[in-house]
């Protein structure tokens, strides 16, 4: 299967059956930079799956780079954390060669339009998490 194959079928899903697909690939935050400063950005690496319901769980930062067959996953992860149309999150995966940061401190709407807008792409940040 294709990454544009895998696209399509997420975009059948609910959230709710992306949210068990999600956990059922263990998908994990791949953080893509030599010397982050984890105290700062409050980083869950590795972690396993994470309780949807608990805002309190979400990963702080997400720090992603889109390589190879690690896209659909990312795609996956987007359109389940930023409630993002899986046209919305395969735009923003291909139009990131580099890493989307994200910071606490700020609310989860900016968060979603702040990584975003930092591939160029757009989003309707009332649809944010």
């Amino acid at each position: 299967m294709t990454v544009d194959e895998l696209a399509h079928a997420i975009a059948a899903l609910s959230l709710d059956e992306a949210r068990d697909l999600i956990a059922a690939l263990q998908v994990r935050l791949a953080i893509d930079s030599p010397e982050p400063d984890w105290r700062r950005m409050g980083v869950i690496y590795g972690a396993p799956p994470l309780p949807w319901d608990d805002d309190a769980y979400r990963p702080h930062l997400l720090v992603l780079r889109a390589v190879g067959a690690d896209r659909a996953r990312v795609i996956l992860h987007l359109r389940v954390t930023l409630s993002l149309s899986v046209v919305e999150a395969k735009a923003a995966v291909d139009a990131a060669p580099c890493e989307l940061a994200t910071f606490p401190d700020r609310g989860a709407a900016r968060l979603a339009a702040d990584a975003l807008t930092a591939v160029g792409a757009t989003v309707d940040v009332r649809r944010a998490p």
